[in-house]
């Protein structure tokens, strides 16, 4: 047998309530509670989920400051409530949803400085990091000085501080039959440590 719903009251607090509560739970309808602890009062959702678990979702701080401040305060949570009973309606749970968001904004944003940081790679950084990391470690210091020299001597300036994704094809062999016009055997250790 369906639960019969019973239509909730709402926006049971006035600014004065607001600003005025002690310790406890205030109920503003509809599950909107303030809840005031000590000096800290937050705005919280109680609700029953989709599937049937009575969940707790806590909306903000509560700022009582002065009646302009507890006001305006008194109107985001309302708003942000009325937000989530709408989700609730669409059978999503308004705490999954706000959890599913956040990951998508930090994984957008992880993926928007992996971007950019493959935009600002040059092949200079690339060639020295290369070099720090591999290069350095497991050669000699005469090997390794060689071997960045080499690529910082011969590489054209415009390629060796160009950003990678901007490198087309043709660039590198161009320079490379060139160098290897002049100095054959450079031109081959060029080519291998590019």
């Amino acid at each position: 047998m369906a639960r019969k719903r019973i239509p909730s009251r709402l926006h049971l607090l006035s600014v004065r309530e607001v600003q005025t509560a002690g310790d406890g739970d205030r109920s503003d309808g509809a599950g909107l509670l303030l809840r005031v602890r000590a000096e800290s009062a937050s705005w919280v959702l109680r609700y029953t989920a989709a599937s049937g678990k009575r969940r707790e979702m806590g909306l903000g701080v509560a700022h009582r400051n002065n009646a302009a401040v507890a006001g305006a305060n008194l109107t985001d949570a309302r708003d942000l409530a009325s937000k989530a009973r709408l989700q609730l309606q669409q059978g999503l749970d308004p705490i999954d949803e706000r959890a599913r968001l956040r990951v998508g904004t930090r994984q957008a944003a992880t993926a928007a400085k992996a971007k950019q940081k493959v935009e600002t790679l040059t092949l200079a950084r690339a060639g020295r990091e290369y070099h720090e990391r591999v290069v350095e470690p497991s050669r000699t210091e005469k090997h390794g000085a060689q071997w960045i020299s080499s690529l910082e001597h011969h590489v054209p300036p415009d390629l060796w501080a160009a950003p990678i994704t901007s490198i087309t094809a043709p660039q590198v062999p161009d320079f490379l039959i060139a160098l290897r016009k002049r100095i054959p055997g450079t031109a081959r250790r060029v080519r291998q440590r590019l």
